[in-house]
């Protein structure tokens, strides 16, 4: 009896709790529909009681004077604003679909040292950064202090259709970011795996990003800067440009964009073939690819693959050469594709 009413006291109880806990909407995923009433209602609350406090970072003064103005064009008194089931839902959507478009409230924002090449003394330069991921894409602040105040000021913002790829390197603390127009981002953060999970869940919500590739069925080498070489063979991935940046007296009909690990360029589309699926070749010739994209030596991938695969089979990757090394990569890739089908015909 003693030990059921032990079971039925509560494990910590506070009399007085010494602390605040305080629930936020911090984002929206992109093209995401507003639920309940009373979901509605809360964000209506934060976003009022966010433009209400005279400091508040990430709200400027235009946004404010926005959210007046919507209330007094469905001529909201101030009482009323602090008992929101009052207020009709046209008001409050209006609201809440106001504060969605500014580019800071409802984002999360991770601090960030950018890296780039100065144009004044051609010395690479860190500078600290805020990266603010927002459900219209990313935008990048720098922070500036004066006195008690602190501004933050837009330096740039990117769609996620502009994104191209993203890769963390090694010590899981560099982020680079490939943007069209052959634009690179590099950001140090310890955060940088974060970053890279959330902009793909973004990107994945935001109706994902099909990857396209072809293969090159001819050599094309120039010294052009704005074209792409290549050899025959090559696995190619292909990039949807909508800025229009083409060879001059060509159509799009006759030039493709893509890029083959980090180089970019156009490239005349009877060069490459389709590849409806992925078959072993492009599946191995992609991870080479990738390795060396990623920073990774191609030799440091085989003896990953000959350690953790072929240990029991005294296959030695290292020690053949890049055909042979492929050709095995291949079996390696047939090997899971057999086991995986396997595996689903017994379930």
């Amino acid at each position: 009896k003693q030990n059921e009413q032990q079971r039925e006291r509560p494990a910590v109880q506070y009399v007085q709790q010494p602390w605040n806990l305080t629930v936020r909407k911090q984002i929206f995923h992109p093209n995401e529909q507003l639920g309940e009433e009373q979901e509605i209602d809360l964000i209506f609350t934060q976003i009022i009681t966010d433009c209400r406090k005279p400091k508040n970072y990430y709200i400027h003064n235009s946004e404010r004077d926005a959210i007046s103005q919507i209330l007094r064009n469905y001529r909201i008194p101030p009482t009323m604003l602090d008992n929101p089931k009052l207020l009709t839902m046209d008001v409050k959507v209006a609201v809440i679909q106001c504060a969605r478009r500014w580019p800071l409230y409802f984002s999360v924002q991770f601090p960030a040292v950018q890296q780039f090449m100065s144009r004044v003394t051609n010395e690479v330069v860190n500078a600290y950064r805020i990266l603010a991921v927002h459900e219209s894409g990313l935008t990048l602040l720098s922070q500036d202090e004066c006195g008690a105040k602190i501004g933050l000021n837009i330096l740039d913002h990117f769609n996620y259709g502009e994104i191209i790829d993203m890769q963390v390197d090694s010590t899981g603390r560099q982020l680079r970011l490939y943007i069209r127009q052959n634009l690179q981002l590099t950001l140090q953060s310890i955060y940088a795996h974060e970053i890279r999970a959330l902009i793909d869940k973004m990107m994945l919500v935001n109706g994902g990003k099909v990857r396209t590739y072809m293969r090159a069925i001819a050599d094309y080498v120039t010294n052009e800067p704005n074209l792409l070489s290549f050899s025959k063979g090559d696995i190619i991935q292909i990039i949807n440009r909508n800025d229009g940046t083409m060879p001059m007296e060509q159509n799009s009909d006759q030039w493709l964009y893509g890029r083959i690990g980090n180089h970019f360029g156009n490239l005349p589309a009877n060069y490459v073939e389709s590849l409806d699926s992925f078959d072993q070749t492009a599946d191995a010739q992609l991870a080479m690819n990738s390795s060396l994209t990623a920073g990774v030596h191609f030799d440091d991938l085989v003896s990953f693959i000959s350690y953790f695969c072929f240990s029991n089979e005294n296959i030695k990757v290292e020690n053949k050469n890049e055909s042979e090394q492929l050709a095995i990569i291949k079996s390696l890739i047939a090997r899971i594709r057999i086991t995986k089908q396997i595996t689903e015909i017994s379930e």
